[in-house]
């Protein structure tokens, strides 16, 4: 007994005296592999970014390697001056692009929000030139997860280039450079700024690309047998329903969204978000009317009126509303002539029959009238997704996806049948 009681004792002792070291051992060893991870991490995310890129907007012959610094140090953002003012020029102007629409308009400029966001949009390479300012906070720059070292490190590289960029612009003393400015904020402003209850730490006004114009050119160098799709926004109002559509599009191959008055902002930050990066990667055209849409449509874009098909509840117009899966979404039928009066006072000849355009309508109410009306003068064509009886409608981004991939699957079918 006096044995035991002298080896507990002892223990007992060296556990008490040897507690902190063992607690600071573990502690170390555990940032030494956290700070592993990341270098691991980052040696990967730079290999992943300089392979990847998107042939909507960059082409073969373009260089699409993300140019990282050799060394980057998260620290040299970390040690920055923290902004904490609201009253602040920077806060001001955040939330004046969060909340307004004017504001977005004037600057052409929107707010991403969130670490997976703002990572992706700064891995593409024609989006990363489009950063102008970003705020993180000390917690999303030291997290050291994959998403954490991955924002931690991009953010780090696009500070030091922003510094060479200022060095360079100041000896050469020409027209300076895009510049993007990182800077350090505290948790409470960046809630005050972002509009999401639970901000993961980081935002950036990042500029709009610039409106989508028909580039025939680079239709050519594509070599596409089957007709370009259009997606036009019809009053669409739920910036859900709106980033939905935008996704749908990106994963369809979409030519270009055409926006008709009444729709949401597709450049309001919870359509962006919705839309999880897909507004920077699928050409935009803001128009203030129906009537100019469709003069854009045909004389821009070679999309006749009697190849845009408005989709709505089944039997609407002078004829039938055809099923999604009875349109020749691909052209590879010959094209009926609509009723639509030309600029030149003839009927509509179809003469450009290499794009095909789908209308979805506002959530409720439809169609608006002005593209009613069409429909009903046989001007355009109807289109509708059949349904059991007893259901009333689908969800617009729901009906839009359904159309869209099914003019994936004509095409996809139509390729393999040219091979």
């Amino acid at each position: 007994k006096s044995y035991n009681k002298f080896f507990f004792m002892f223990f007992t002792l060296l556990l008490h005296f040897t507690k902190p070291t063992l607690g600071s051992l573990i502690a170390n060893s555990s940032r030494r592999n956290s700070r592993k991870n990341c270098d691991f991490l980052h040696g990967s995310i730079l290999r992943e970014h300089a392979v990847r890129s998107s042939p909507s907007f960059v082409s073969s012959s373009s260089s699409t390697t993300i140019l990282f610094s050799t060394k980057v140090d998260k620290n040299l953002l970390i040690e920055k001056n923290e902004l904490s003012s609201a009253k602040s020029s920077t806060a001001k102007m955040f939330k004046a692009i969060t909340s307004k629409k004017q504001s977005r308009t004037e600057s052409s400029a929107t707010l991403l929000e969130g670490i997976r966001l703002v990572t992706d949009a700064l891995s593409h390479p024609p989006t990363r030139t489009l950063f102008r300012h970003v705020l993180v906070t000390k917690h999303a720059l030291q997290r050291s997860d994959e998403l954490g070292c991955n924002l931690s490190y991009l953010l780090s590289d696009l500070d030091n280039e922003s510094t060479r960029n200022n060095s360079h612009n100041q000896e050469q003393n020409h027209q300076q450079q895009p510049n993007c400015r990182v800077d350090l904020v505290s948790d409470s402003l960046l809630r005050t700024i972002c509009d999401t209850v639970n901000p993961q730490g980081v935002a950036a006004i990042v500029g709009t690309p610039p409106s989508y114009t028909f580039n025939p050119h680079r239709l050519e160098q594509s070599k596409q047998n089957t007709n370009r799709i259009y997606l036009i926004l019809d009053g669409v109002s739920d910036p859900g329903n709106v980033g939905t559509l935008l996704r749908s599009s990106l994963a369809v191959g979409v030519e270009a969204v055409i926006v008709l008055p009444d729709s949401c902002d597709v450049w309001s930050p919870k359509a962006v978000r919705s839309a999880m990066g897909a507004t920077f990667r699928v050409p935009l055209r803001l128009m203030d009317s129906w009537e100019h849409c469709l003069q854009f449509m045909e004389q821009q874009c070679g999309v006749s009126a009697s190849q845009i098909y408005a989709a709505t509840m089944e039997d609407s117009g002078n004829d039938s509303s055809l099923s999604y899966y009875e349109v020749d979404w691909c052209g590879k039928s010959e094209v009926i002539a609509g009723n639509c009066e030309s600029e030149n006072g003839g009927k509509d000849d179809s003469r450009l029959n290499k794009g095909i355009a789908l209308c979805i309508g506002k959530e409720g109410p439809g169609l608006s009238q002005p593209v009613r009306n069409a429909v009903q003068s046989g001007c355009i064509r109807s289109v509708h997704v059949p349904m059991e009886t007893g259901v009333e409608s689908l969800n617009a981004a729901v009906c839009g996806s359904v159309i869209l991939f099914e003019y994936l699957r004509q095409a996809k079918l139509a390729a393999i049948q040219d091979l």
